[in-house]
């Protein structure tokens, strides 16, 4: 199972996104392309036709649960976007 939380950014002139999760003020989770957390299941994904960018979340469980941020930092301001998730099933 794989979880996709995706954000369309409107446009703007964009310095840097970010994706965070919010518990106890950890790193972030992404910055750009780039992955900065240890776990292999969370990568990012840029469609550049549509400038939305895609936390993706491979094998999904109720421990993924949470409050997620995707925060757009450009050069007059920083914007965020909050996206919780949460699992059904098994």
């Amino acid at each position: 199972m794989l979880a996709l939380i995706d954000k369309k950014l409107l446009p703007v002139v964009r310095v840097q996104v970010a994706w965070t999760r919010d518990d106890n003020f950890q790193p972030p989770l992404t910055v750009g392309e780039y992955t900065f957390t240890p776990n292999l299941e969370i990568s990012v994904q840029h469609n550049e036709t549509t400038d939305t960018w895609c936390l993706l979340i491979a094998n999904v469980s109720h421990v993924d649960d949470g409050l997620y941020e995707c925060s757009i930092l450009d050069v007059h301001e920083a914007i965020s976007y909050d996206v919780y998730l949460q699992t059904t099933g098994t």
